[in-house]
């Protein structure tokens, strides 16, 4: 009798252990819950509160399907390389042929009016003050830093840009380029850069598209 009272007893706690944890259990599982599901229930980010001019009302905001790797190789690089595989002086060919459409101060994207050289120039200077590190000297996203940043910096020479409020795959409008300058972006190495001038902001938009522009047309070079 006495050992079955103690077999009682002993069944007693281990139930009454177990009817205490599930609340615990429960309680752990609806706080893991919350932290994963949270971020998929938070509103998305609407337009700053600004009649400036320049600022647009973004109906969506449309992430690219297309994606860059992990790691892009700078494009000096890339090109070496490739030299080196296939016994070709590709590097002067590239830079004869940019240069009749792409020098700084070119026609051929003025006469096309698809970029503002007044904006260019300026726009160099303070991408090289502020963005060089990260985004690299020729926009491949390959700077200094990129390396010990994740996700890494944006690489413009692919002509793929993240946030838009345009069409998926499509060309962003300069809005959008000059909002991400503006705000930065969350979760990444991207700062915001309120505290620049809306002018010098203006002025890394056209570089930024400049970048762009000159990247896709080497690479397809």
């Amino acid at each position: 009798m006495a050992h079955r009272s103690n077999g009682n007893r002993n069944r007693n706690a281990a139930e009454s252990r177990h009817r205490g944890s599930a609340p615990l259990g429960l309680l752990i599982w609806l706080f893991a819950g919350a932290l994963f599901v949270a971020p998929f229930l938070r509103e998305g980010d609407g337009p700053d509160d600004t009649t400036r001019e320049g600022w647009v009302d973004w109906p969506r905001e449309a992430v690219n399907a297309k994606e860059e790797g992990t790691f892009d190789i700078p494009f000096a690089e890339d090109v070496r390389y490739f030299e080196e595989d296939f016994e070709l002086d590709l590097s002067s060919f590239i830079a004869t042929e940019t240069d009749k459409r792409f020098a700084i101060g070119s026609s051929f994207l003025s006469d096309a009016e698809l970029i503002d050289w007044g904006r260019v120039r300026p726009g160099q200077g303070t991408y090289r003050d502020y963005c060089v590190g990260c985004h690299g000297d020729q926009g491949d996203g390959a700077g200094p830093a990129a390396r010990y940043l994740n996700p890494r910096p944006r690489n413009f020479r692919k002509g793929l840009f993240k946030f838009t409020s345009t069409s998926v795959g499509s060309r962003p409008l300069r809005e959008d380029i000059f909002r991400t300058i503006t705000r930065g972006l969350t979760g990444s190495s991207m700062p915001d850069f309120r505290l620049l001038s809306e002018e010098k902001r203006w002025d890394l938009v056209e570089y930024v598209r400049y970048l762009s522009m000159r990247g896709e047309y080497e690479g397809l070079l």
